[in-house]
């Protein structure tokens, strides 16, 4: 629904708000904005249309010359209220739920662009202790260098692998650092509540983790990488959308053993053009499970592959991309553990029946769905009755299934429901067999009245 993003972020920041300011009412909201990325309207919005507190990260820090292309630490507006968005609210004046509109927007499009920080210090001081994270060395090399550790998605990496003593330096003085994903999910990093470290000579990171941090910046290097040698093959637009789009085929590449930057992009660059599962084809495999031949390039290997391949792989490509839809619908449905499709009760009694009604057995709150009309038996021809859109529970779970006939008598069943998931939103049926003994609830991938039909026809 329209706004409900954005009114449940309001509802969790607000009750973040209210959790924290119980025991500690000085605590603060701080945005981390990498200003640098950003368009000019937005950075004259941020700078200009409201009466913000900032400092520049990088300011006295040894980067001034990147001041004011840097990250941006700024003091975020108090939110607190029953207000929330509606249609008419962009109509407003700047408001602080309009700074908090707009800085959520950013995050939305590019989730490297901000990370949002609760902590109980002042601004000076913790800006003070991000910039002694600036610099940090390296292991296993003991490198020293410029360490941009405020990306939210080194955050995130930094967050579940550093050691402790060195994740509490980092986030300690934090409540939490909150980011987005690219998916528009919140990630709550917890802190310590400390106060501000004594800082150290440099900040160290661990072998495994610089491991950690080199293959989370991949996907950045390979869109790069894509916009200059193939300029349009990513069709989309916003910068989480696009990292959306490469993503599962940079991780299925560094599952292969594929590090250089070159062989990541060139096996993205085919996963655009041939889609989903193109790498599961036979030869493919083989090719990749050879670890003799990585030494080639992949493209080169690539090349090497019979031209019947490819067009197999041309031919069959919305195929697979339909398959993959259909798996990823079936996973929200087993999660959901319900789903709609035609109900069909079949009278396999004998008698008629006066009544039907169900419900889902396991279900904490019970809801009886009642099927009327009755079903009238017919010794010549199947006896059912049908109901289109009803929700039902998915194969493996059961359902409370409760009939009546004439003079009095009733039945009552629980059925665990077998069978296959509707291949899509306008097929199958959950067959409902009623009789007294063994009787059975099958759910159908396609309808069997519409194949048997089929089968007539033909």
């Amino acid at each position: 629904m329209y706004l409900d993003f954005e009114n449940g972020m309001l509802a969790r920041f607000r009750a973040m708000h209210a959790e924290l300011t119980a025991s500690d009412p000085g605590v603060r909201l701080y945005a981390l904005v990498d200003i640098g990325r950003m368009e000019v309207r937005e950075r004259d919005f941020l700078f200009n249309d409201w009466d913000s507190q900032h400092i520049p990260l990088y300011s006295g820090s040894g980067l001034d010359h990147l001041e004011q292309t840097g990250p941006t630490l700024f003091a975020m507006p108090d939110i607190q209220g029953e207000e929330t968005y509606t249609a008419s609210f962009l109509n407003q004046q700047v408001n602080p739920l309009m700074v908090f509109w707009k800085v959520l927007q950013l995050a939305e499009i590019d989730a490297q662009l901000v990370s949002w920080v609760w902590t109980s210090c002042d601004m000076e001081p913790f800006v003070d202790h991000l910039q002694t994270l600036l610099h940090a060395r390296l292991g296993p090399t003991e490198d020293d260098v410029w360490f941009f550790f405020y990306q939210p998605s080194y955050l995130q990496v930094l967050h579940r692998s550093l050691p402790d003593e060195t994740r509490r330096h980092l986030f300690g003085p934090c409540h939490a650092w909150w980011t987005l994903n690219t998916r528009k999910r919140l990630v709550e990093l917890a802190g310590e509540s400390c106060t501000i470290p004594r800082a150290w000579d440099a900040f160290p990171i661990p072998a495994k983790t610089v491991t950690e941090l080199q293959r989370e910046v991949i996907p950045r290097q390979v869109l790069e990488w894509l916009d200059k040698a193939t300029p349009g093959l990513i069709k989309s637009r916003h910068p989480n959308e696009r990292m959306e789009e490469i993503g599962p085929f940079v991780t299925r590449a560094l599952d292969y053993g594929l590090y250089s930057k070159t062989d990541v992009a060139a096996f993205v660059a085919y996963g655009l053009h041939y889609l989903h599962n193109y790498d599961t084809h036979p030869v493919l495999q083989q090719m990749l499970a050879d670890q003799s031949a990585s030494r080639l390039p992949l493209i080169d290997r690539y090349r090497a592959i019979g031209g019947d391949v490819w067009q197999e792989l041309l031919t069959t490509r919305q195929q697979r991309v339909d398959e993959e839809k259909r798996a990823n619908w079936h996973s929200k449905l087993q999660e959901a553990g319900r789903v709609k499709t035609t109900l069909r009760f079949v009278n396999a009694r004998g008698k008629d029946i006066n009544f039907v009604r169900f419900w889902f057995t396991d279900d904490e709150h019970i809801e009886y769905q009642k099927i009327h009309g009755g079903i009238k038996w017919n010794p010549r021809s199947p006896s059912f009755i049908e109901r289109n859109h009803m929700e039902v529970p998915v194969p493996g779970l059961r359902m409370t299934v409760y009939w009546s006939e004439p003079y009095g008598w009733s039945e009552k069943h629980v059925l665990t429901v077998e069978g296959d998931l509707p291949i899509d939103e306008n097929s199958g049926v959950l067959e409902v067999t009623l009789i007294s003994k063994n009787p059975e609830a099958v759910m159908h991938s396609i309808d069997p009245l519409d194949l048997s039909i089929t089968r007539e026809q033909k």
